[in-house]
């Protein structure tokens, strides 16, 4: 992918701060570009430009008093993207001294011998909740003494922001409680290192995935794939495609959507 003078091209560590339409005149037409204005100073100058930022990115840069797009978004867009959300995921994963655990399930669903209050799905005041999800693939397919804990909904939420010391404890009494061990080991005694995705703290993501909230409708997602600026300016994503929101093929194939349209568009030129 990187062939053919494409790595030369690339910038890497470049935040951009401005997406702006110039117009120009040039034997008496007019013409368009898009000019991408870097933190650093630097300017880049094209003939299309695809937006491939996360949404709740998106979300901060058009609610911004300057705004990252000038001129301004169309208001469907402004829409679509107002009605597309980003989700909490959290992935814990712990590393033992050893592996003492049952490695034959791949995943393993939990839930604590004394549920404990609230029980309403979704709510961060739940702490890390009443149910969790193991996944006990890398021990089992490697023999390395690791599970992966992945909190979602209200677990997620609850995790937001919070240090690793707030995080850890809830999740190995967790395991301590209610997953069998059949020579007695407890879970918060043999952890030997820690690490969570911090996917939702970061600016450059603030979440983990794209997906749909109360009152989105497909018409959100697929406005949000029309290209803005007479065709100079396209999105692509892991929201602008319905059926496989949220996931990385989702993104592939909303990229793949966006530069087939700018090489119908140049295709038509040459003709």
């Amino acid at each position: 992918l990187q062939s053919n003078g494409v790595k030369d091209c690339i910038l890497c560590n470049q935040e951009v701060i401005r997406v702006e339409r110039l117009l120009s005149k040039h034997d008496g037409e007019e013409n368009a570009t898009v000019s991408l204005t870097c933190k650093s100073g630097t300017i880049v100058e094209a003939d299309y430009c695809i937006v491939s930022i996360p949404i709740s990115c998106l979300k901060d840069c058009i609610y911004e008093p300057d705004g990252l797009f000038r001129p301004r978004l169309s208001q469907e867009k402004e829409e679509a993207i107002d009605m597309l959300q980003m989700g909490c995921y959290k992935k814990v994963f712990l590393i033992f001294d050893g592996i003492f655990w049952d490695t034959g399930p791949t995943f393993i669903g939990l839930a604590r011998k004394e549920l404990e209050e609230p029980l309403l799905f979704g709510s961060s005041r739940a702490g890390i909740g009443n149910y969790l999800n193991v996944d006990n693939s890398i021990a089992k397919q490697t023999g390395k003494p690791i599970l992966e804990i992945t909190l979602v909904g209200g677990a997620a939420q609850w995790a937001k922001g919070k240090k690793l010391e707030e995080i850890l404890p809830s999740v190995l009494s967790f395991l301590d409680e209610s997953m069998f061990v059949e020579d007695g080991s407890l879970f918060s005694e043999r952890c030997t290192d820690c690490y969570i995705t911090r996917w939702e703290e970061d600016r450059y993501s603030m979440g983990a995935y794209a997906g749909f909230k109360i009152g989105t409708l497909d018409r959100h997602a697929e406005s949000l794939a029309e290209p803005e600026w007479d065709g100079r300016l396209l999105f692509a994503g892991d929201a602008l495609i319905p059926f496989y929101e949220g996931s990385v093929h989702g993104a592939l194939l909303s990229g793949k959507a966006a530069v087939d349209k700018i090489g119908e568009v140049l295709s038509d030129q040459i003709n």
